[in-house]
């Protein structure tokens, strides 16, 4: 068992929250439940975290702090509801139990979670990346994702020009959506590190 494994998803859309809420929230609930459910148990070991662009708008969900959180829509609809009605200024606000939300820039997002420790690994999803099978997962502490929370849009990797740092990474051939590359990618981290 890796039990010093942390992996912080990153998903990022050019949308509003409140576009999304209203009319794509399938996409936020399915990140969720990608990213932090497992055989009815939450993934202590995740962080998600949700950018809204045109906001800059940061929603961070910590797997080893969030309480009851359950699969169904209706209910994660309950506490994104709960960020609609807030106010949500650049000190992190606590939404819910193991939910934060705050305004901020994405390159800080991406600074806070990469920094701490040298035995990392950080992707960012792109089609003509490496394939994730490729990458060896046993030997880090930290695992950053830089995701797109619905699909993937051409040049995703090279918008937020940051190669120094993720790994281009070609996470499926089949599918362009964000929440479903999470299970992808975490079906490959679980294979490499517990089996």
């Amino acid at each position: 068992m890796h039990s010093n494994l942390k992996r912080i998803l990153i998903c990022i859309t050019e949308d509003s929250f409140e576009e999304i809420f209203h009319s794509k929230f399938y996409a936020l609930a399915s990140a969720v439940s990608s990213a932090l459910l497992i055989s009815h148990d939450v993934r202590r070991d995740a962080i998600l975290n949700l950018f809204f662009l045109q906001d800059n708008l940061l929603i961070s969900i910590i797997g080893s702090k969030v309480r009851q959180l359950r699969p169904d829509e209706q209910s994660i609809k309950g506490i994104f509801r709960k960020i609609l009605q807030t106010k949500i200024l650049s000190s992190s606000r606590r939404i819910h139990s193991g939910i934060l939300a705050r305004r901020t820039k994405l390159e800080n997002v991406i600074r806070e979670c990469v920094k701490g420790t040298s035995k990392r690994i950080c992707i960012i999803s792109s089609n003509k990346g490496i394939d994730i099978r490729q990458l060896n997962f046993r030997d880090v502490n930290l695992i950053v994702a830089l995701l797109p929370l619905i699909k993937l849009e051409e040049n995703f990797e090279k918008r937020y020009n940051i190669k120094d740092i993720f790994i281009p990474t070609k996470i499926s051939v089949s599918t362009k959506l964000g929440y479903r590359m999470i299970v992808i990618l975490n079906n490959e981290i679980d294979r490499q590190i517990y089996t």
